[in-house]
């Protein structure tokens, strides 16, 4: 609702709680995702597999885009060396526990609501640029392009960490309380739910700490 009244507001409130302007998306990038969107949504474009799945349109999850293999994997010496640098800068950088339960602690309005939730958007993104500055080779960089990989990157990572912190740090029986409260935010329906899809399907991989750091690095670079 608010953004939808000003944007510039919203812009101005966003910065005043500590975002930082890298994670801006340029003009050029939203009227790409616009673009993506529009070309996901246009019609005559399914295929033959696409019309035999139409009458189950609930299940539209992705379990796998790979066949399963049983050749073994070595990984050398480098290699682990380098999972293990990641994999410290990704524990030593995490989204604070207590900042999600803070959602939980008492009843609180729909504006209180949605002030809690960009202070949390807030930490994740400081915690994400601080992780990110860790990844090996990343710092080495020109700054305009780690400026373009973060603004590129920013919100799938920080949905990725989002998702661990709901499936995994949440007490048991209280995401659906949070679930809830977020609903009750203001946020438009429409983002919401495929939101909490992708959190669930995320939480329903049982990644473990290693696969959550190498995927995240992976879509920032």
């Amino acid at each position: 609702y608010m953004r939808r009244k000003c944007q510039e507001c919203r812009l101005r409130k966003c910065k005043q709680m500590g975002m930082l302007a890298e994670c801006l998306l340029t003009e050029i990038q939203c009227k790409s995702k616009r673009l993506r969107k529009n070309t996901k949504a246009s019609p005559g474009q399914s295929t033959g597999d696409e019309t035999e799945g139409a009458d189950n349109t609930d299940n539209k999850q992705v379990t796998s885009t790979t066949k399963l293999s049983k050749e073994k994997v070595e990984i050398t010496k480098e290699q682990q060396a380098l999972m293990k640098v990641i994999l410290d800068a990704y524990n030593r950088h995490q989204i604070p526990q207590d900042m999600a339960k803070k959602l939980l602690q008492d009843q609180y309005s729909a504006e209180e609501n949605f002030l809690l939730l960009t202070e949390m958007a807030t930490s994740q993104v400081q915690v994400l640029v601080e992780f990110t500055k860790n990844i090996p080779g990343f710092l080495t960089l020109d700054r305009e392009d780690q400026i373009a990989l973060l603004k590129g990157s920013a919100v799938e990572a920080m949905f990725l960490r989002s998702a661990q912190v709901f499936s995994r740090k949440m007490p048991n029986g209280h995401t659906e309380v949070l679930e809830e409260r977020i609903r009750k935010s203001g946020i438009s329906e429409e983002f919401i739910t495929p939101m909490f899809n992708f959190y669930k399907s995320i939480g329903e991989l049982h990644m473990m700490q290693e696969e959550q750091a190498l995927l995240t690095t992976i879509t920032i670079l």
